[in-house]
């Protein structure tokens, strides 16, 4: 998928949950993309595989009283989990400073096109919150109201990062909404309630 489909549909998603204008929104994804290198598997296609899961599960997910500003940076995150990523395999230490980079790209672009968006709970709180889960650390701002958001955005990315083709991760994000909400569902103590909020 070419980056400018990446960033019209990405939009069409985004400004669903975004109370700025429409210039500063395209603005800030036309930066965000360009910043993804065209390289195998880490790339804008996979951060948009994520989003698109990510928006499924957004409005599926049992959270009605999730603030607008959360859901956006939680969709931002989904689609920019990998942004700047140089296509090399990364272990140990220069793994969580790989994470460091993505989250602090995600701040910058933030900061310098939605600066609306820049708060202490969503920068310092959720993107630090993101970068410790994503790795399997607990948080040292431990933001508790947004794990369930957070653990989604790893499954997602993980599905998303399969899905080659659009009809592909169409179909990858409906096995999981089946596997999350499905009745088909053994323990039903796991199954999530659809909410008619969203």
């Amino acid at each position: 998928m070419d980056n400018h489909k990446i960033i019209q549909i990405s939009y069409d998603i985004l400004s669903k949950e975004c109370m700025v204008s429409q210039t500063n929104l395209h603005n800030f994804l036309e930066a965000a993309i360009s910043e993804y290198y065209d390289i195998p598997y880490h790339n804008a296609t996979h951060g948009f595989n994520a989003l698109y899961n990510g928006n499924i599960l957004l409005k599926l997910i049992n959270k009605p009283n999730n603030e607008r500003q959360v859901k956006f940076i939680f969709l931002v995150c989904c689609l920019l989990h990998d942004i700047g990523h140089p296509g090399v395999i990364c272990c140990g230490n220069e793994k969580i400073d790989l994470e460091n980079h993505h989250a602090e790209l995600i701040k910058k672009l933030l900061s310098k096109f939605l600066p609306e968006y820049v708060t202490e709970v969503n920068i310092n709180g959720l993107l630090d919150t993101f970068k410790y889960k994503y790795l399997g650390h607990k948080s040292k701002n431990n933001i508790e109201h947004n794990s369930i958001d957070l653990t989604m955005l790893i499954k997602i990315a993980d599905i998303g990062a399969s899905s080659k083709k659009f009809d592909d991760f169409m179909c990858g994000s409906k096995q999981l909404e089946e596997e999350m909400f499905g009745k088909n569902t053994e323990d039903t103590s796991k199954r999530l309630e659809k909410d008619e909020c969203f």
